[in-house]
């Protein structure tokens, strides 16, 4: 049982820039202009190779509070373990993940304490967010809105036990999350051994603890051609690299999963997999997705 929702409880908000000189201000400011007051912001410089840290230092002498602290890494280490240099010193209850890229709607921290009163037990409170151009522009929303605005994903997401839905398909965005603190305890933070961490961390957190969707706008996503995400599906060594770490975690469900109906919904999420490597002509992982399918064809039948 997790623990009651405090009234006013504390948010971290870990802001993490690697290059984004350009929007890094706007950002931070996102994050201090919360209506939502009880706040401490970590931010992290992943040893940026443009002007970031400068722009930083700047805006932290403008901004000198007792509640904002800063980590400037003496190499690049990366999303996850920059996130967990900051998630070991953060001391709030919840914690939100901010690329320093995107922007933090004004009211997204009260709306997703909000929405953890309307059901405590719950350890992430997820929502809708905005993609926008790198000059700002609205692209389109994640999820299905009444507004006329393109989207990506035509449904209204559920709440509650999804880890089937997130085995077998990305189902929510990482940006839109707040997740508690005891979450990433019980995590142990997020895998430093893999290229990306949300399919990772939605797969291993869903298993245990519920989500919690409410239909708001908590944060206007910046979509960059220079962004991992984007540099994953256009740069060989990369790809191949993001598609290992999916691997990992697809073994990760299979060494996790207790039930028929779990070891069937992984073989979904396998055979999509396999086409893809299939695709990228990464064909010793493919191989490996083909044992790991039979592996589980086994399971489902021995249960």
């Amino acid at each position: 049982m997790l623990a009651a929702v405090d009234p006013l409880p504390l948010v971290t908000v870990i802001c993490l820039c690697y290059n984004h000189e350009n929007y890094v201000v706007a950002s931070l400011q996102s994050v201090l202009s919360q209506s939502y007051k009880n706040i401490e912001i970590i931010i992290v410089n992943d040893y940026s190779t443009d002007n970031s840290k400068t722009v930083i230092e700047k805006w932290l002498n403008k901004n000198a509070l007792n509640n904002i602290f800063f980590i400037d890494n003496e190499i690049n280490l990366g999303h996850t373990k920059s996130f967990n240099k900051a998630y070991i010193k953060a001391k709030g209850k919840f914690i939100i993940d901010l690329a320093t890229d995107d922007l933090l709607e004004t009211n997204a921290i009260a709306n997703h304490i909000r929405n953890f009163k309307k059901n405590s037990d719950a350890g992430v409170s997820f929502s809708n967010i905005i993609n926008i151009s790198e000059k700002g522009e609205v692209l389109n929303t994640f999820y299905r809105t009444d507004t006329g605005v393109p989207y990506v994903m035509n449904f209204i997401p559920k709440s509650g036990n999804l880890y089937h839905e997130l085995l077998q398909a990305f189902y929510v965005n990482a940006c839109g999350m707040c997740v508690k603190k005891e979450v990433y305890d019980f995590l142990n933070g997020y895998d430093e051994t893999l290229d990306y961490e949300d399919f990772d961390f939605w797969v291993r957190s869903s298993f245990v603890y519920d989500y919690i969707y409410d239909d708001f706008i908590s944060v206007k996503r910046r979509i960059l051609e220079t962004s991992h995400s984007s540099l994953a599906k256009t740069v060989r060594k990369n790809q191949y690299r993001k598609e290992r770490s999916t691997f990992k975690v697809c073994v990760k469900a299979y060494n996790q999963n207790k039930t028929a109906k779990s070891y069937n919904v992984l073989k979904i999420r396998i055979v999509h997999e396999f086409k893809i490597a299939i695709k990228t002509k990464h064909i010793s992982l493919a191989f490996k997705y083909a044992i790991l399918y039979l592996k589980s064809f086994y399971k489902t039948k021995n249960l």
